[in-house]
């Protein structure tokens, strides 16, 4: 993080912009979510993490850092509720072809581990399970299963295979996972 030769660090006024790129986007990716734009507000999410990052590296003092990092599982939040949400029917029980399930729960799936490793990394691993965030991504993941008559996903299938040490049952079902996701 150099500029030349000198190291790069965010003056008052770059901390004052940011702040008030963080609130917009926040305004934004709700608007994103409540007009059912998921994508969109999968992409802002992105974005305001991706700015966290770039805080974190070139903050002028901590405090400041926390001040955003504290939000960091909202936004991972709303960015695992978009992904998933974007592959689920418009209205529950219509045909929708773009509808995927399963995807949503793996998009969940992916997201609560995301979450789990910022736990980890924060030393805060025992929280994880009773983290207000992580409860209600475990309930929409199950209402999924349950709405839906999703069973175990086949990424589900094959960790549980690796676990195990069933190798080559894992190894048909990545197969088949690669193919599907080819097609």
């Amino acid at each position: 993080s150099k500029l030349g030769d000198e190291e790069f660090a965010l003056d008052e006024e770059h901390c004052l912009e940011i702040d008030r790129e963080f609130v917009q986007f926040y305004h934004r990716r709700v608007c994103w979510l409540q007009l059912k734009e998921f994508d969109k507000a999968v992409a802002d999410a992105d974005h305001t993490l991706g700015l966290m990052d770039f805080c974190k590296q070139h903050s002028p003092d901590e405090d400041w850092t926390f001040s955003h990092e504290r939000y960091r599982p909202f936004v991972l939040y709303h960015r695992t509720q978009a992904s998933a949400l974007a592959y689920m029917p418009e209205e529950e029980g219509a045909v929708d072809d773009s509808a995927d399930p399963e995807k949503a729960i793996e998009q969940i799936s992916r997201g609560l581990e995301e979450m789990r490793n910022l736990f980890v990394e924060h030393e805060a691993e025992e929280q994880y399970e009773q983290d207000e965030l992580v409860v209600r991504l475990n309930e929409f993941r199950e209402s999924i299963r349950d709405n839906y008559g999703v069973g175990m996903t086949l990424q589900e299938r094959i960790d549980k295979a690796i676990e195990d040490e069933n190798y080559e049952e894992a190894a048909q079902l990545r197969d088949e996972l690669d193919q599907r996701n080819e097609g």
